[in-house]
């Protein structure tokens, strides 16, 4: 029996019902079963909050791991963040299958008072993408969209199997990927096999059905279960991670009842 038996599999129509109640079981199952010994290597922090699945696990039961983030001023801020949380390393670099230098575009910093803060998360290297999303902002907020508002700045790429060699890492438990459309190069950037990680979470909201069903394929052949909850593929692993069904529910806000009278 899997961790999350009866929830039904990938369905790239399926709606957010449970998402968040689901999400908070995966991750307090993972801390569980490691006893909160958990590493993670995050690609695409941003500044460590924004929509971020994982930072308050991180912050409250004291996971530990590396986390990545190309944009300077991203990163700059997610550094401050994580700047006295002991077990957080941090890199400032662009993850891909190819090392090269290209150009990240992104909101520009002295526009993010005009902007949701969602906009701020969505720096892209395909600069027709995070037009679209300035412009899909715009047509939200009614906000008059300037010629300068769209930024670029060039950033380093690399390997993600190379920068687990430099920092010595030889497994992790979480395997988180946001990087607006750049997610099939993340994966092909490393070998999923030896990371012997026991969730993987992959944004999708900016992929195609073809690469989501890649990353499907590509966690199931590794021995995933793949989950659609809301613009997130959540792989958990059907051999490393199993609990009790009555633990799930208490994370969640469910306890057991106990009739009158019972000793506790």
């Amino acid at each position: 029996m899997t961790l999350l038996h009866g929830i039904a599999r990938f369905d790239p129509d399926r709606g957010r019902r449970n998402r968040n109640a689901v999400k908070t079981i995966i991750l307090r199952a993972l801390s569980h079963a490691r006893k909160d010994d958990v590493f993670c290597i995050q690609v695409g922090a941003n500044d460590g909050k924004l929509a971020d699945p994982i930072h308050g696990m991180i912050t409250a039961n004291g996971w530990t791991g590396l986390l990545i983030e190309p944009h300077p001023a991203y990163y700059r801020d997610l550094v401050a963040l994580y700047a006295d949380t002991p077990g957080i390393r941090t890199l400032n670099v662009g993850i891909s299958d190819q090392e090269a230098t290209l150009p990240l575009y992104h909101l520009a910093e002295d526009a993010r008072g005009l902007y949701p803060a969602w906009a701020r998360g969505c720096a892209s290297l395909d600069e027709s993408w995070m037009s679209a999303a300035i412009d899909r902002a715009c047509d939200m907020e009614g906000i008059t969209r300037e010629d300068h508002h769209l930024a670029r700045v060039d950033v380093p790429l690399v390997r993600l199997d190379g920068v687990l060699k430099d920092h010595k890492i030889t497994r992790a438990d979480i395997l988180v990927v946001d990087v607006e459309g750049h997610e099939p190069a993340v994966m092909r950037s490393f070998d999923l096999d030896a990371l012997s990680a026991s969730v993987v979470i992959i944004e999708c909201k900016s992929s195609g059905r073809r690469a989501q069903g890649a990353h499907v394929a590509q966690l199931e052949k590794a021995g995933f279960d793949v989950f659609r909850l809301s613009g997130d593929l959540y792989g958990v692993h059907r051999d490393r991670m199993t609990v009790p069904l009555s633990d799930m529910l208490q994370w969640i806000g469910y306890d057991a009842l106990v009739a009158p009278g019972t000793p506790a």
